[in-house]
């Protein structure tokens, strides 16, 4: 019997500090095909940030270095960079006009797993 293995579509890096969240979306991402590496601590996911990443996925209110600060050094990094980020706690249109890039998108908590997967997509397909 042959079995066929599945490449991994995009390397995500995700960053969720709640522990029931985060597992629940790598788990969906993974089912969607994707290799993801999840961090709840803004430090451990900056040490992290790396040419291999094709999507971070990051929550905004996180410990040690928040997400918008964990984005800063990415954008630093890799101006292009693919980022959702993800937050209950701020105003997104303030976010809007700081981060007006295509490759920047953002999904207010809670949100369905069907939007997050089809933020996921359009980047994915995004050049």
């Amino acid at each position: 019997m042959k079995i066929s293995m599945l490449q991994s579509t995009m390397n995500i890096l995700l960053l969720e500090d709640t522990f029931a969240l985060n597992k629940a979306i790598k788990e969906v991402l993974e089912l969607d095909n994707h290799h993801v590496i999840s961090f709840t601590d803004g430090l451990d996911a900056v040490k992290n940030i790396s040419s291999d990443i094709d999507l971070y996925l990051l929550d905004i209110t996180v410990p040690n270095i928040n997400g918008l600060d964990v984005l800063n050094l990415i954008l630093e990094k890799y101006p292009k960079a693919k980022v959702i980020l993800v937050s209950a706690d701020i105003a997104l249109q303030t976010l809007y006009q700081s981060y007006a890039q295509e490759s920047i998108k953002f999904i207010k908590k809670p949100f369905m797993i069907k939007e997050l997967q089809d933020k996921v997509s359009k980047l994915e397909n995004q050049n």
